[in-house]
């Protein structure tokens, strides 16, 4: 936004935003979580796409999550286009032909050589050649800023686990392991599992929670890892995760995946208390003493 004046319009802003957004711990080109993947194969599946003068001004002003979800997963596809074409200097390309004054029409027809509702048309028809993955259920994740709990457990709210049967047995899981019955939650967690029938980073979690309380880490480990790989926007799985490689003291490692949390989500006070937590057990008191002072900016 700095470097065109404000000028880039909302599809390319979004687009550059997704596509960086995890590339600061990641190595390689930036690939779409899988949950997006599975919207983008729909899309195609249906031909039903959302367009840039719809994604215009904002795309949280779609009428359904849904598309606005898929409109993430399209600008995301976009600047992968650009960058596998011409790298990174074709995105520089186009911002300092925004900068210069030139419409975004035209710095994209200049830095990709064909006028831009040829290059609209050779992203579609590049987006339709690919082999993307179509998963049925596939959750659109409310979008959630700040937290009221403070403890991991209770982060998930039930009214987010979309089938019904497996919300009943979430509950009563719930139910069980508040009362630290950790073997019988697991038992009911499963049964959510299969009922839900596909990935649900709600339940998951859940599950995961209890394992870790029953000490089964690598269990825990697993499907937290899975989760992580279909909605890596839900940050509470990287704070049970944390949670998990605290308690088997691998204090680095649970230092690291909560601050890809802190990357996502600076707004969740669990992850500054966490954080402080451990920065304490290394005596790392500068580090503990900057995530506390954040932790009660948060919690006054």
């Amino acid at each position: 936004m700095k470097k065109t004046y404000n000028r880039v319009p909302i599809w390319l802003h979004e687009g550059i935003a997704k596509y960086e957004e995890r590339r600061w711990f990641e190595s390689g080109n930036p690939m779409l979580p899988v949950s997006l993947e599975s919207l983008i194969a729909e899309a195609i599946e249906k031909d039903y796409f959302i367009t840039f003068d719809q994604m215009h001004p904002s795309l949280a002003k779609l009428k359904k999550k849904e598309d606005t979800a898929l409109a993430f997963a399209e600008v995301f596809t976009v600047i992968d286009y650009l960058v596998n074409r011409g790298g990174y200097p074709a995105l520089v390309s186009i911002l300092d032909g925004i900068r210069g004054g030139k419409s975004t029409e035209d710095a994209v027809s200049e830095t990709t050589g064909v006028p831009f509702a040829e290059f609209e048309e050779n992203w579609l028809q590049d987006l339709k050649q690919k082999k993307f993955r179509r998963i049925h259920g596939i959750q659109i994740l409310p979008t959630k800023l700040e937290e009221t709990s403070t403890i991991v457990d209770d982060m998930e709210s039930v009214a987010e686990i979309e089938v019904k049967d497996a919300r009943k047995f979430a509950i009563l899981g719930d139910l069980l392991r508040h009362e630290g019955l950790h073997s019988a939650a697991i038992v009911e967690y499963e049964k959510a599992v299969r009922k839900a029938g596909n990935i649900s980073p709600q339940i998951q979690n859940k599950l995961a929670m209890s394992y870790i309380m029953d000490t089964q880490y690598a269990k825990a480990e697993e499907i937290l890892k899975v989760a992580l790989e279909y909605y890596p926007e839900y940050t509470t799985t990287y704070i049970s995760l944390g949670e998990l490689y605290q308690r088997k003291g691998e204090y680095d490692a649970a230092i690291e995946i909560l601050s890809q949390a802190n990357h996502i989500n600076p707004f969740n006070p669990i992850i500054h208390k966490n954080l402080a937590q451990l920065y304490q057990k290394l005596d790392r008191k500068d580090d503990a003493a900057n995530e506390l002072r954040r932790l009660m900016m948060l919690t006054p």
